[in-house]
């Protein structure tokens, strides 16, 4: 009943045109679809599937509707809520099993973006604002590598010789420029980081602020470094850099 309804709405001319007999005018929506009335008084879809044996009179003969009936986006809100809210192309096929709905695609389209259940699945939370960069990021006029990231990443396997042995990369990338540079560490230990970041200070000079996580290896290196800072003699130090005789003297005299 509900069916005949939507028809009589929405294809008035065609019904009336195909009771009688005559053929569709080429100014119809439909007459591409060569549709007819059966005995059941409603309007399908004739198509060259009618000799079938293996399909039902509703997958041979379609019954169609259009896709802006408000009945008709209730039939597929059922076919969308029975395939488990499932994409488009699947609500598309199940209800062309039975049913041809016209521009079913941008039908479907709005049916899925007021189905409820599918807003709820689809809703993003609002990412929160993100704050300033630290100043560390933000030191441009300095040279690549002043201020820098490291972490290790690993292991991989190496041959020497006829051995297998693990290596793990070093991984510095500059705060600044995003550069990377890599360096290779041949275990977790403290004193593999620290060869491993004398090796960037040769080649990228020494850095001022290094940012790490708190692995052991990390934490090992940054105590003895600071111990050795603590070790020298500052005043020492700087007065044989003002006088370059005295510290020759002071090395000469170191040596015997």
């Amino acid at each position: 009943m509900l069916l005949k309804q939507s028809q009589a709405r929405s294809f008035p001319e065609e019904l009336s045109t195909l009771r009688v007999g005559l053929p569709l005018p080429k100014s119809s929506r439909l007459l591409k679809l060569d549709p007819a009335v059966y005995d059941d008084e409603l309007l399908r879809v004739r198509g060259r599937l009618g000799a079938s044996t293996e399909l039902s009179f509703d997958e041979k003969h379609p019954v169609i509707l259009d896709g802006s009936c408000p009945i008709t986006r209730l039939l597929v809100q059922h076919y969308h809520e029975r395939a488990m809210h499932a994409n488009h192309e699947t609500v598309v096929n199940n209800v062309r099993e039975r049913f041809w709905v016209t521009c079913i695609r941008p039908t479907v389209k709005v049916v899925v973006a007021r189905c409820q259940h599918c807003r709820v699945q689809r809703a993003q939370p609002n990412p929160p604002k993100m704050g300033d960069l630290p100043l560390v990021r933000l030191t441009t006029t300095r040279r690549a590598f002043v201020n820098c990231g490291i972490d290790y990443f690993g292991p991989m396997e190496i041959t020497i010789g006829r051995r297998r042995e693990k290596r793990w990369g070093v991984l510095f990338t500059c705060l600044t420029t995003r550069a990377v540079h890599l360096e290779l560490a041949a275990s977790l230990s403290s004193d593999s980081a620290i060869l491993a970041l004398r090796r960037l200070i040769a080649r990228r000079g020494q850095p001022a602020i290094i940012l790490s996580d708190c692995g052991t290896n990390f934490v090992g290196a940054n105590k003895e470094l600071r111990a050795a800072l603590r070790g020298l003699n500052a005043e020492r130090l700087r007065g044989c850099l003002k006088a370059p005789d005295y510290l020759r003297v002071l090395l000469l005299n170191e040596c015997m």
